[in-house]
């Protein structure tokens, strides 16, 4: 069960990312042909209206596939998670085989941390991906809808 529910959280993880990258190769092509017709007047308040809101989807996608985990040097005092590469990595190898040892003889603080691993990784995901990744689809479609309205009151009004 843990496994798959780990699999399951690496599975989501890729789906996000690889929606991230589709709004973020859309919202570039999207802001490319909009520059282009930025001198033509008849159509500048909508390609202008579009424009701001796919540049802020684009953001929003690159934030959720930026990476979040800073490099310290040194394991955070109390929130240390030998599960997670990133802790993992600032021990040396015989603190990291001690450590692991320890957690490994504990059969059930073995999966307290397994546990406390994929809330860890869940609430990531939530937070630091789905979060920025939702923003950047509402501004997406956001921008399209309001380039239109824009441009059709500019239309009506000259």
């Amino acid at each position: 069960m843990l496994r798959n529910l780990q699999q399951q959280l690496v599975a989501i993880t890729g789906q996000a990312d690889l929606k991230a990258s589709i709004v973020i190769t859309a919202s570039s092509i999207t802001l490319s042909l909009a520059a282009t017709r930025l001198t033509d007047r008849s159509v500048r308040p909508g390609v202008i209206a579009l424009g701001v809101f796919v540049l802020l989807a684009l953001t929003c996608a690159v934030f959720a596939v930026l990476p979040k985990y800073r490099l310290t040097g040194k394991p955070p005092v109390g929130e240390f998670n030998p599960l997670f590469f990133g802790h993992a990595a600032l021990l040396d190898t015989d603190e990291y085989k001690q450590t692991m040892h320890k957690l490994i003889a504990d059969d059930a603080g073995m999966y307290d941390a397994i546990l406390e691993d994929l809330h860890a990784q869940s609430l990531y995901l939530l937070h630091r991906k789905f979060r920025p990744l939702r923003w950047a689809y509402l501004l997406l479609l956001t921008g399209f809808a309001a380039g239109g309205i824009v441009q059709g009151i500019a239309t009506l009004v000259s």
